[in-house]
């Protein structure tokens, strides 16, 4: 949506006309149906991307050493790719627990709803773990391990570069549900 800003705001940067009256979409964002949106996902490369929260096509999260229960969803981009942007979220039921793990790439997080508990190391220590609430945003460096758990359905959202892979510090059988 287009919004206009009074040209004094901006006029630092540079110089814009003042906006026309009605400028704005007269549909407020809350009023708009998922007819308004249905393009955007299937939009190109050179177009914007949305993804109704209704939308993302969830599936189970098959890592081994992970407990089962947590799920993806890919919003945008090909995780798998090397080089290549992505967009993931992540679901954990209530109580989920992950064990010591790293990644190859930097991995940015963002708490979306829920409780999520993490900590860093290549053991398990529950003192160790620190609480992000919804809108917190972390970003850890390739290669630093850490682990985790949640309280509450709790869903996260990741973006990188890929590829996002998951690597156990040691093999283990699987985490546990706490």
């Amino acid at each position: 949506m287009f919004r206009c800003i009074a040209p004094a705001a901006v006029a630092l940067a540079f110089t814009l006309p003042p906006c026309p009256a009605r400028a704005q979409d007269p549909t407020p964002p809350a009023a708009r149906t998922d007819s308004t949106m249905a393009s955007d996902s299937a939009a190109g490369a050179d177009s914007m991307t949305a993804v109704r929260r209704a939308a993302v096509k969830w599936g189970p999260v098959e890592v081994p050493g992970f407990a089962p229960g947590a799920q993806i969803g890919v919003l945008a981009g090909d995780p798998a790719q090397p080089g290549g942007p992505y967009t993931i979220r992540l679901k954990f039921p209530s109580g989920y627990a992950f064990p010591p793990h790293w990644h190859p790439v930097t991995e940015n997080l963002t708490v979306l709803s829920g409780r999520f508990f993490l900590g860093m190391g290549e053991r398990s220590n529950r003192a160790a773990l620190k609480a992000y609430a919804p809108g917190d945003y972390i970003s850890m460096p390739p290669k630093m391990p850490h682990f985790g758990r949640v309280e509450g359905v709790t869903v996260v959202q990741l973006h990188g570069i890929g590829p996002f892979e998951i690597k156990l510090v040691e093999p283990v059988v699987g985490a546990v549900r706490e």
